[in-house]
């Protein structure tokens, strides 16, 4: 792995330990199942990091996004779902970017 990723993905964990940490604290109207959904994919998104440390961080969040794209869109009944996490990896990818 390059070093330069190394760097890069302990930086994204940590942008996205403090997200969960900001959205644990701070309700701001959820409902208990957007909540649920945001945290989940947050949770998804720092799983994807640990188990693809050789991989550019950068690109997995881009991939990540990518799926949350077309599955947003796969399907009405669970699109409400999917946009909650292409929402979660765009708040991330703003705070990285």
């Amino acid at each position: 792995m390059s070093n330069a990723w190394k760097i890069q993905n302990e930086t994204v964990k940590d942008i996205v330990k403090d997200y969960i940490e900001y959205v644990e604290y701070n309700d701001l109207g959820r409902n208990l199942k957007e909540h649920s959904y945001i945290m989940f994919f947050a949770m998804d998104i720092l799983e994807e990091l640990s188990r693809n440390r050789d991989k550019s961080p950068l690109e997995l969040l881009e991939n990540y996004h990518e799926k949350m794209f077309t599955f947003s869109h796969a399907n009405q009944y669970t699109e409400k779902m999917f946009s909650i996490g292409l929402q979660v990896i765009d708040d991330i990818l703003d705070q990285f970017m």
